[in-house]
């Protein structure tokens, strides 16, 4: 399961904070100022950061499908991927008017780069996860352990 919790946690804010250090080394070949994004590149990362620690801990319930009557039930399944971070990521498409307003341009592109980034690891991984649990039943049948 680690294979797949590193997939939705562990790659998109990597991939995010390295699109976020091109942007700056972009900005700074075409010659803008660097103190102009120093405190929004900072401030990105970090927030980049924080939103991989919320969602960390909002897909440990992947980890119930160790367990056989999850793995073996489409919904729950189903509800042990998507159910917590579904519902953050619900949260801050209906709440995240107000977040743009906190938050200057760049900051919140950054945000939502980080949010868009975790959206896809997190489905790549539903996807490699379903597709190997389909591989093992239909080699080895219904698994109890």
């Amino acid at each position: 399961m680690f294979k797949y919790y590193r997939w939705c946690v562990v790659f998109p804010p990597i991939l995010t904070i390295v699109l976020i250090l091109g942007f700056v080394v972009g900005a700074m070949i075409a010659g803008h100022n660097w103190l102009n994004y120093k405190t929004t590149t900072g401030a990105g990362i970090l927030m980049v950061i924080l939103l991989s620690i919320i969602l960390g801990v909002l897909f440990l319930p992947v980890f119930l499908n160790n367990r056989a009557d999850v793995r073996e039930n489409a919904v729950k399944r189903f509800l042990s991927w998507w159910l917590l971070p579904g519902t953050w990521f619900i949260y801050l498409l209906l709440n995240g008017k107000g977040a743009a307003a906190f938050f200057d341009g760049s900051m919140y592109c950054f945000f939502l780069v980080g949010a868009v980034m975790h959206i896809a690891g997190s489905v790549a991984a539903y996807v490699m996860f379903d597709r190997d649990l389909k591989e093992f039943m239909k080699e080895y049948g219904r698994h109890d352990a």
